[in-house]
């Protein structure tokens, strides 16, 4: 039995992850108990897996290392602060090459 995709109904097609906040200077996930914690800024090249971390463990970047990650597919990710007048500055283009794929996902 197949899944088809049927035009309209939302579809899960893959899972990623990315902390969305670190360590300062790190992209190491933070928790509750850091002091000194930054929205993880950049422009992402995020794998997506096949399937989701397993339900009894935590949900944590590294919960992802042992699914089996969808070749060739890519979830691309800015995360920026505000600015002060409310702009949104363009989206760059792909070949700029400003989105990084070093994070812990694939170390």
């Amino acid at each position: 039995n197949s899944k088809r995709l049927i035009p309209g109904q939302l579809t899960t097609i893959g899972y990623s992850l990315l902390n969305l906040f670190c360590k300062r200077g790190t992209v190491i996930g933070a928790d509750s108990t850091d002091s000194s914690v930054v929205l993880n800024s950049g422009a992402w090249q995020l794998p997506l897996y096949i399937d989701g971390p397993d339900a009894g463990k935590p949900l944590t970047v590294e919960s992802l290392k042992e699914v089996y990650c969808i070749p060739c597919s890519w979830l691309l990710l800015r995360l920026m602060y505000s600015s002060d007048d409310g702009s949104i500055p363009l989206m760059p283009s792909y070949n700029d090459g400003v989105y990084s794929d070093n994070h812990p996902n694939l170390s």
